[in-house]
């Protein structure tokens, strides 16, 4: 097969969220490949970033295609398989389209973009579902949110769960030390892994662990990742906090520090109002930490019964389930039955599935033709 893969959204310095998935899908499909033609698409807005991907695994210069749509649909191109990885379909003549389908929050929760993204996303999933000859989920709740807005697409919509890196395990004890001297910070704390934005209802985590800080003196809370969407009210509950002094942002913070943080931490704390997958979940899960989070479908996908449920308006809730993290740590048996369940989640069986599926659609497309 000769694959086109668009990786805009990870040609960019900084890994997260689908940023992780375009990389650790790249290089997985890369090592599971064989003889395969692997070329990654970048669009002009990211083209000079692409030295950002990853590199090839034999060595060899990664191959590049410069995107341009106006352009690419009036020839034909030489592609079996043309696969968005970030719910864009790649617009060119002749080889099959897939599109991966991360989330649609933006088209359910009116405060999580304004009118003119919300019209965008719209007609780009509406091209979607209208034309694409597999539509990738990353999890069920996404694939029957997408059904639901779009029911011609049932047929065409598969399930493929993201996976963990094996860099997130249990991390030794002078690693978690070295890490959190790094940004100074003192045991005990929870940590919040994530974008800073509405979508991420931390206003009901500062509450609670505003509560939780009036009986406990030394914890902290940790938050990890950039200002978003939504900051501006993030930041006014926290000026009215009477522990907001114990509060530490650290903005975005390396893959190769987050399994010291998970290791360390009381507990992941996850208030997410909407979340397409939740991978920081199943990471915290692979270093064996505990996670406090809220009781969605997805949730319940990635974490089976290894979290704390919450409802995700009831900071009286969270502080609850908080303070009883801190009051009953972990066993060595519960850590090592997150991490097991984890190790379920790989990278490589997310790429073998999505092989599977470009073969099942040039079989359609060769049957079709006979």
């Amino acid at each position: 097969m000769r694959i086109l893969l668009d990786a805009t959204s990870g040609a960019r310095p900084e890994k997260s969220g689908v940023g992780r998935y375009v990389h650790e899908l790249i290089a997985a499909i890369s090592r599971i490949a064989g003889d395969h033609s692997l070329c990654l698409g970048v669009r002009w807005s990211r083209f000079r970033a692409r030295r950002f991907l990853p590199n090839r695994q034999d060595g060899r210069p990664q191959d590049f295609r410069l995107i341009c749509e106006g352009l690419d649909w009036l020839r034909s191109h030489p592609f079996d398989i043309a696969h968005g990885l970030d719910a864009r379909p790649i617009r060119i003549r002749g080889p099959r389209m897939l599109v991966t389908i991360h989330d649609i929050f933006s088209l359910e929760f009116e405060d999580l973009a304004g009118p003119r993204f919300r019209s965008k996303k719209l007609r780009r999933y509406r091209e979607i579902a209208d034309h694409a000859d597999r539509v990738i989920c990353v999890s069920e709740a996404t694939r029957h949110r997408f059904v639901a807005a779009f029911p011609d697409a049932a047929s065409r919509a598969v399930v493929i769960p993201l996976g963990v890196s094996s860099d997130f395990a249990p991390c030794d004890d002078a690693g978690v030390r070295r890490v959190l001297a790094h940004h100074q910070i003192v045991r005990p704390y929870f940590l919040h892994i994530g974008l800073l934005n509405s979508r991420k209802n931390l206003p009901t985590l500062l509450l609670a662990f505003d509560q939780v800080a009036r009986r406990h003196d030394e914890v902290e809370l940790v938050l990890a990742g950039r200002k978003s969407h939504g900051f501006e009210d993030i930041a006014r509950t926290l000026q009215g906090l009477e522990h907001r002094a114990r509060v530490r942002l650290l903005d975005f913070v390396p893959s190769g520090q987050l399994s010291a943080l998970y290791t360390g931490a009381v507990a992941l704390v996850f208030p997410t109002r909407a979340e397409g997958f939740g991978l920081p979940v199943l990471e915290a899960l692979a270093c064996g930490a505990p996670v406090i989070a809220t009781d969605l479908e997805v949730i319940r996908e990635v974490a089976g019964t290894h979290f704390s449920p919450v409802t995700a308006s009831d900071s009286l809730a969270f502080a609850a389930a908080m303070e009883d993290a801190l009051g009953r740590p972990s066993t060595e048996g519960e850590r090592a039955a997150r991490v097991e369940w984890a190790s379920r989640f790989t990278w490589d069986r997310a790429a073998s599935r999505t092989l599977e599926e470009y073969r099942t659609c040039l079989g359609t497309a060769l049957t079709a033709r006979s």
